[in-house]
């Protein structure tokens, strides 16, 4: 069953946060009526370092489908139906940046816009590095076209392959509760990067060092990680309330996945 989730506790909070912080952002908009003329400026405030104007530039991508079409004609009534292809067939996929200002983001002969022919035994999927790629030249694109005299605001929806974090992030949700040789959190292998804690933030390895006399290089584990944080109860801590993270709502510290979940260092995790 569909429930919409859009009046929950934290996504309404999440809402109210955004709003504040898109307000600050307007302030140095430039907007246009609906025939497109350019309304007057907004008051001049200062901006230290910084360019005043900012455009928004949002991403989007459309996928296009080769029988994804509505036939609609006149025959005789004698007319035999003629068998049309089953399936949606091949598709290609648009990504592309779009502005207020100039429509779609390019500069001269260069385009953001990527054509891509996703598909098993075609181009694959786009992913998370071809974003990336993508948006470092579009980036390139609009620094070229602005030549320094404003900022761009970029925008993304919270599609998955938007999401994804970086191979050493920090993540609590796979973590073992006890010392492990080789754990890593990922398939890659890569090793998550240092932690922090207190208000000094001082660096926390998760790995015991190389040369340990006995657990050389292994995954210090969770118990480990808190205790070293002087965050443990005197009780313990099981490693998760429930198989899938499922804790009781608003609880900070019932295990140690959610007390670590909730730590800063791991909380303020970007997308890569």
């Amino acid at each position: 069953m569909y429930i919409d989730g859009h009046e929950r506790p934290d996504v309404v909070a999440d809402r109210v946060a955004f709003c504040k912080r898109w307000e600050g952002y307007e302030k140095r908009f430039v907007k246009f009526d609906n025939e497109g003329n350019e309304l007057p400026h907004p008051a001049g405030f200062t901006v230290p370092g910084k360019p005043f104007r900012l455009i928004l530039v949002t991403h989007d991508e459309s996928t296009f489908y080769q029988n994804d079409q509505r036939r609609l004609y006149w025959q005789h009534s004698g007319t035999r139906a003629a068998p049309h292809p089953k399936g949606e067939g091949q598709s290609i996929m648009v990504s592309d940046f779009l502005t207020l200002d100039w429509g779609r983001l390019k500069d001269g002969d260069e385009e953001a816009r990527v054509i891509f022919k996703a598909g098993k035994n075609r181009e694959g999927w786009f992913d998370a590095d071809d974003l990336l790629a993508q948006t470092d030249r579009a980036i390139d694109i609009f620094e070229g076209r602005t030549k320094g005299f404003a900022q761009g605001l970029f925008l993304f929806d919270n599609a998955p392959s938007h999401q994804k974090r970086a191979a050493d992030a920090l993540s609590a949700r796979k973590m073992v509760k006890f010392a492990k040789p080789g754990w890593t959190h990922n398939n890659s292998g890569t090793r998550m990067r240092h932690g922090y804690y207190g208000k000094d933030k001082t660096l926390q390895d998760f790995y015991y060092p190389d040369d340990h006399p006995e657990k050389p290089g292994w995954f210090k584990g969770m118990e480990v990680i808190i205790r070293e944080r002087g965050l443990w109860p005197e009780g313990g801590l099981k490693a998760e309330c429930a198989p899938g993270f499922k804790c009781a709502p608003g609880r900070t510290d019932c295990c140690c996945r959610r007390l670590l979940f909730t730590q800063p260092d791991f909380a303020t995790n970007k997308s890569a």
